[in-house]
């Protein structure tokens, strides 16, 4: 593990060279001294140090407080202030800087060694995750499914709903689990577990990067997918985390795959998940269930009716209004069709309903 460097900014010479023996004794790299506030930004820009230890009174025109203020400004590096001076005056107008860490002369090596690295910490996990909610939000901007985003060590950070939707687990059970534990691939043809997407099964990726997989979802469904990986990397040998983007791909699926069967046993698993409490997993069943029952019976079946009025009264128990009015109007259309009238008792008739993207294929399921 490499040595932490550190900017010493102290204009007494001798306190700021006994500050660098009692650092480099702890084990850390002194990469410069420097006695002047207006020099900080040059220095920082020069030595790239990990952290700042900043005395608050300087000579000149520029103390501490203020080269602090310009390197948050400038700089993603911790700073912790070093004074002689403990009155509430100073601590409150070090405060605006946002320092991370306060040592008051005279302090000893392990009040020193605990800043420090306490610092060096919760400076890495801000850093860590404001970079988390940069690279989600850029992917959320180009890519309109499902998506997970993990670590360096393969651990889920985050995931949207869709992602939730379609694997069946919910963020904050899924959160610190390994990738392979939520998204769950084997290969179409041999069933296989992928499990290293990245690195795998490269001939297999379209143009675009993504793989074809069957995705088991946490209710033991089968959903054929594209997946597409895209490593993270800070440097071209560092890498800092994946992010997984996927949709539903029908074409993946087997022609001779029972799609009624696995469709009757989605809508008993829905049901005994709503009894359970579990909606979001009743809700994703209810949605491949209607999917598969309209490829199978078509869009105009009875039974696809009844599964869009079971869908629509779990929306309306999730407070997913614009979603249950949907649903029930699908179903609406459904028992026009077959008596030329809309069922009085049904929630979302009589002009809601003419509003309604209706159609066939896309009533707003998953994607």
């Amino acid at each position: 593990m490499s040595r932490k460097k550190i900017l010493i900014v102290e204009d007494e010479i001798v306190v700021a060279m006994d500050l660098k023996v009692r650092l480099e004794f702890l084990g850390y790299d002194v990469v410069g001294i420097c006695d002047q506030g207006e020099q900080v930004p040059e220095f920082v820009e020069r030595v790239r140090p990990d952290l700042v230890l900043m005395d608050i009174v300087l000579a000149g025109k520029v103390d501490g407080i203020e080269a602090a203020q310009r390197l948050r400004d400038a700089y993603e590096v911790p700073v912790i202030f070093l004074t002689a001076h403990s009155d509430e005056a100073t601590l409150m107008r070090a405060t605006v800087s946002d320092p991370y860490g306060y040592l008051v002369k005279p302090f000893s090596e392990v009040e020193l060694r605990t800043t420090i690295e306490v610092s060096l910490h919760n400076h890495g996990k801000q850093r860590r995750t404001t970079r988390e909610s940069e690279w989600f939000a850029k992917a959320a901007g180009f890519f309109d499914g499902a998506i997970i985003l993990c670590d360096e060590t393969g651990a889920v950070r985050r995931m949207n709903s869709l992602a939730e939707a379609i694997t069946g687990w919910e963020s904050k059970a899924a959160i610190g689990k390994a990738v392979p534990e939520v998204l769950v691939l084997r290969h179409p043809q041999t069933g296989q577990t992928l499990s290293r997407l990245a690195m795998a099964h490269q001939e297999e990726q379209s143009e675009s990067g993504s793989i074809g997989a069957i995705l088991l979802s946490a209710d033991r469904s089968e959903i054929p997918v594209r997946v597409m990986p895209i490593p993270l990397t800070e440097s071209p040998d560092k890498l800092v985390g994946a992010l997984f983007l996927f949709k539903e791909d029908s074409g993946l699926l087997s022609a001779a795959k029972d799609d009624f069967a696995h469709a009757a046993n989605l809508i008993l698993t829905a049901q005994l998940s709503k009894l359970d409490g579990e909606h979001l997993l009743a809700e994703h069943c209810y949605q491949r269930a209607l999917k598969l029952m309209e490829r199978t019976l078509g869009p105009a079946d009875w039974k696809v009716r009844n599964v869009a009025k079971d869908l629509a009264e779990l929306y309306r128990t999730r407070g997913k209004s614009l979603d249950a009015r949907i649903a029930a109007a699908r179903a609406e259309s459904i028992w026009g069709r077959e008596s030329g009238t809309a069922p009085p008792s049904d929630p979302a008739v009589n002009g809601e309903k003419d509003s309604l993207p209706i159609n066939g294929e896309g009533w707003g399921g998953v994607f």
